[in-house]
């Protein structure tokens, strides 16, 4: 792997050959993150001070386009060496706060123009039709939160990054498009947590006392039993509130989950559909990969694949 980082002043610099590096990607729900070592010269240390934007290559193909949040020279026994971390473009919605706004009816071009563009988001892929009425963006929310938001009440997902900077807004494939077996595995883990899934979300409207309940049949039918009761006012649609069945749907993600490390780098992407078959762990079915690590270093070259199980 290769990379480039820049300073506000226009000035690119070329990475070294790396001497470890470990770059992960998610599905929205955290931030996309990248970590460097490489071997520095005193001039390149000074230099180092005032880069904030780092790319990742990966035989001719982005891997990485993120901001810098630190830089640390270190000089030892191995001589000066730099090791540098960031985080994908989500970084700059998620660390911006934005003032509150109502709208009659939201559609995705308002929504970017306030919450996208304005922090260098400029490239999306797929589209979301549905406008969400009365929706509203509290003071003090993110830009991500109030993307994010408009997102969920509007089409039920998550938008993420994509490895070269673009932000995904399309639905997920309904078709597999990667296989998972146990040939060449490092390891694997198949996760089961009962805590935190919820088997009915009832969400009250303070004004009218009108009750939504939503439940999680498969989880019932499986012994679970949390329940959880919320209260909501007034007729607006607010980016960082969740309905009753969103709330039971995020928190089915963590029930059933798999993690596969295989020998090799940037092996799956984010939103791929797996066709699971691991018979050692007696796991089998359809999962979403929902975040990938690729690390190099002295252990060798590596790709973890997180996943979670998917009813199709």
């Amino acid at each position: 792997m290769t990379g480039k980082i820049t300073s506000p002043d226009g000035r690119a610099w070329s990475l070294p050959q790396l001497l470890s590096y470990r770059v992960e990607w998610s599905d929205g729900r955290a931030c996309d993150a990248i970590e460097l070592e490489f071997p520095v010269t005193a001039d390149d240390a000074a230099a180092l001070s005032t880069v904030t934007r780092v790319w990742a290559y990966e035989e001719g193909r982005t891997v990485f386009c993120g901001v810098v949040d630190e830089v640390t020279v270190t000089l030892d026994a191995r001589g000066r060496t730099a090791n540098l971390s960031g985080r994908g473009l989500g970084a700059r919605l998620r660390d911006n706060q934005v003032r509150a706004n109502t709208y009659q009816k939201a559609t995705i071009g308002d929504i970017l123009s306030l919450y996208a563009t304005p922090y260098g988001i400029f490239r999306t892929n797929g589209a979301i039709k549905n406008a969400v009425s009365s929706f509203a963006v509290d003071s003090g929310d993110t830009a991500w939160q109030a993307l994010s938001g408009f997102c969920r009440h509007a089409a039920g997902r998550v938008p993420y990054f994509s490895p070269d900077g673009t932000l995904m807004l399309g639905p997920l494939e309904t078709r597999p498009s990667l296989s998972v077996s146990d040939e060449g595995v490092i390891s694997a883990e198949s996760r089961t947590c009962w805590y935190g899934v919820l088997t009915e979300q009832v969400t009250v409207d303070r004004s009218s006392g009108r009750q939504t309940v939503e439940q999680n049949a498969e989880f019932i039918k499986a012994g679970g039993f949390a329940r959880r009761v919320t209260a909501r006012g007034g007729e607006l649609v607010h980016a960082a509130e969740k309905t009753a069945a969103q709330r039971v749907a995020e928190s089915a993600e963590t029930w059933k989950t798999l993690s596969v490390t295989l020998p090799g780098v940037f092996l799956a992407e984010v939103g791929q559909l797996a066709d699971v078959k691991l018979e050692n762990l007696g796991v089998s079915g359809y999962f979403r990969v929902t975040d990938v690590t690729s690390v190099l270093d002295s252990g060798g070259a590596r790709c973890t694949i997180g996943l979670r199980k998917e009813n199709v």
